[in-house]
């Protein structure tokens, strides 16, 4: 949860203001310790401030970093998937060019046949 907070800047001046008033009835030390206390009091409220800040960030960082892990683990899921579907399209190709291999082999050996069927029937004739 985000919270708003006024600058330092405007913690001091509030502070400074504030001093200025009381300075009026008091004397000036008192004035001083007055203007002394209310800094600290802005400049604990920003230092707090700040800290809440840091630990906004730091659990938006861890956010960040479990959806980097959770992104880092899928894409590796998915690269895997595609190295084993290369894979078998590859294989599936050897075997398709083994098939037609084998069958240029066969019409090879079928028009060898059919030469010397043709050269015996014409020597028998």
């Amino acid at each position: 949860v985000r919270h708003h907070r006024r600058p330092a800047s405007e913690d001091a001046a509030a502070a400074e203001e504030a001093g200025r008033r009381r300075r009026g009835s008091t004397g000036p030390e008192e004035a001083r310790r007055i203007a002394a206390s209310e800094l600290e009091d802005a400049l604990r409220r920003e230092v707090a401030s700040v800290r809440a800040d840091c630990a906004d960030v730091r659990s938006s960082l861890l956010g960040v970093s479990a959806l980097l892990a959770e992104e880092r683990e899928a894409r590796r899921g998915e690269a895997e998937e595609g190295s084993r579907l290369r894979r078998r399209a590859e294989e599936l190709v050897e075997e398709q060019v083994a098939s037609l291999e084998a069958a240029d082999e066969g019409r090879a050996a079928l028009r060898e046949v059919e030469e010397r069927l043709g050269e015996a029937v014409r020597q028998g004739a």
